[in-house]
């Protein structure tokens, strides 16, 4: 039996374990403007005047949105739990969550709306985006409870990062909400989304809230560029004015993702997955010793201990919308890890997800289970664009698109 096939049979053989995933849900609501309606935006904006639309997708966005239903479609046991309005956009978000039969459980708030994204994307232009910040954004640690957590093995969360109910007093409702997590004994995995600078949310120092967080969070799966924020926020500030819009991620090295990942696992955190946009994926885990606290959820010791990959992307020829694609990939590192899989299968799982999701219109659209995803990768071979990496500091060959590697933290110290 090939090696390929073996582990096919051990996802199909282990029974997986199920997860909760909390936090933003937003309807996206994005009109579709046609290509004649190429021309500026004072133009498409003109007063007394209508703009055509080819269509208009309705969708759902946000880390329940995206991860949670991404893991229904990948075969996890899973169950989303977050909070809507009483009012129309609330009740289209539970259409959407049953017509996909994806379990839920929703918590109106009647003094909230639903939190709605609209998003124009003009031809050729960036998209303009509006957003209505609503119930998901207020998550508190009550909610916690509320979520039943005895009766789930991992817990997924995001986003802290742009909620005032968990930033204010220094981060105490995040700090409270995740103790409450860990006491059910539950494995809890946390990812975090971009605030604009200039917002309130923007001008939050991580730093503190971070040491006080990550030593109950098992899992932590930001991107860099957010790791970048959270970490050093005027560094962060300098660098974006400095690129004058370049990619944030463009400048990045494995030395720069390895030092970020090593400051998280000395904050507390057991396994650090880094989204490094074009360029993959950046694994770094704890000892062994660490591991031995993540909850029901854990995963094997043996495999997961003092490991770091590099996982390049998929080579998608043709992006149909990279809406989503961290969250999905995600979705998929989760899925495989929680079906016994080693970090090498949960690195490709999410690769894999992730391209599904850039040729998709919608984030999950083209999913399958998890070992239906795996038989089509294996079947059709997956091919992984090769990104440019400084040698000296990763020596590790790469093979099918990763590079592995056991080395001590302190060697970027």
């Amino acid at each position: 039996m090939t090696k390929m096939a073996q582990r096919l049979c051990a996802v199909e053989r282990q029974i997986m374990k199920k997860a909760i995933v909390m936090g933003s849900v937003v309807l996206d609501i994005t009109p579709v403007l046609g290509q004649k309606e190429k021309r500026p935006l004072e133009q498409i904006f003109a007063q007394g005047k209508v703009t055509d639309l080819s269509s208009v997708a309705v969708y759902l966005g946000g880390c329940v949105g995206n991860t949670g239903v991404a893991m229904h479609r990948l075969g996890v046991p899973v169950r989303l739990c977050c909070k809507v309005g009483n009012d129309f956009a609330g009740s289209a978000v539970e259409t959407l969550l049953k017509k996909q039969g994806v379990p839920c459980t929703l918590m109106r708030d009647e003094t909230l709306p639903t939190s709605v994204g609209i998003a124009l994307t003009p031809p050729g232009m960036d998209k303009v985006s509006f957003f209505l910040k609503g119930a998901s954004q207020y998550t508190l640690a009550a909610d916690a409870e509320a979520a039943a957590l005895a009766d789930t093995d991992l817990l997924h969360f995001g986003y802290p990062t742009t909620m005032r109910s968990m930033y204010r007093q220094n981060g105490e409702e995040l700090r409270r909400f995740m103790y409450r997590a860990k006491q059910a004994g539950v494995t809890c995995s946390m990812d975090t989304a971009l605030p604009p600078l200039e917002s309130e949310a923007g001008k939050i120092d991580w730093g503190p809230i971070l040491k006080h967080v990550l030593p109950m969070t098992d899992l932590f799966v930001p991107s860099y560029e957010e790791s970048v924020f959270m970490l050093d926020r005027p560094r962060y500030a300098r660098t974006v004015r400095a690129q004058n819009g370049e990619n944030f991620i463009d400048s990045a090295t494995a030395e720069d993702a390895a030092a970020v990942a090593d400051e998280f696992l000395a904050m507390g955190a057991k396994v650090v997955l880094l989204k490094m946009g074009s360029k993959g994926l950046y694994l770094r885990t704890a000892p062994a010793t660490a591991l031995r606290d993540m909850g029901r959820a854990a995963p094997s010791q043996t495999d997961w201990a003092s490991r770091e990959l590099w996982q390049y992307p998929a080579d998608v020829k043709q992006i149909v919308s990279a809406t989503g694609a961290g969250d999905v990939a995600i979705a998929g590192f989760l899925a495989s890890m929680l079906s016994g899989g080693a970090p090498e299968e949960a690195m490709r799982a999410a690769t894999v997800a992730a391209s599904l999701c850039l040729r998709s219109a919608d984030t999950s659209g083209k999913l399958l289970p998890l070992e239906e995803m795996l038989r089509m990768e294996a079947a059709t071979g997956v091919r992984h664009r090769a990104c440019a990496l400084p040698d000296e500091h990763w020596p590790y060959p790469a093979k099918d698109g990763l590079r592995a590697g056991s080395r001590d933290a302190s060697a970027y110290r």
